[in-house]
């Protein structure tokens, strides 16, 4: 049988379950996942070429989806809104997103735009100074002035950046 998966054969496979066979909820699927991803907790089975098959698959099933919205939402269109769910999923069409407006043409708010601007670069520039204070002690700036060091609040967290060659 040919593999039409978008990754080469190895070991590990992965089964994805039907999902249509009940009502299809996000606490289904929850359930679904953390069966699946069990075995990797428990050391079974080694996560990292899942990982990356499962990321191929993402970005697979996002083209898919990509592609098939303005096909799908064609349709959606023809139908009665009693007739919008499918599945046990409900759907509707939604609004564009918001609206876009320009207000460029007022003398007013090309003079706040412009001040604001201003006020952005001064911060930015303020926030720049206080991080590197971080690692000085009685940092000052061109004034004399005393530069407080900046709290860190928060770090990024480690992740696993995946880049999938385009041929």
């Amino acid at each position: 049988m040919e593999n039409d998966m978008p990754f080469p054969e190895s070991e590990t496979k992965i089964i994805i379950p039907n999902l249509f066979d009940s009502k299809v909820t996000k606490e289904r699927i929850e359930v679904l996942v953390s069966t699946f991803v069990q075995k990797f907790t428990d050391g079974q089975e080694s996560a990292l070429p899942v990982y990356l098959k499962t990321k191929t698959i993402a970005e697979y099933i996002g083209g898919v989806v990509e592609q098939l919205a303005p096909m799908a939402l064609n349709e959606v269109e023809k139908l009665h809104p009693q007739e919008r769910e499918m599945f046990g999923i409900p759907f509707t069409v939604a609004d564009g997103g918001q609206k876009k407006y320009s207000y460029a043409h007022d003398p007013v708010w090309r003079n706040l735009h412009a001040a604001m601007e201003c006020a952005k670069v001064a911060l930015s520039d303020r926030e720049e100074l206080m991080v590197k204070a971080m690692d000085f002690k009685d940092a000052v700036d061109d004034d004399g002035v005393v530069i407080p060091p900046a709290e860190l609040v928060s770090a990024g967290k480690t992740s696993l950046r995946v880049t999938i060659p385009k041929k």
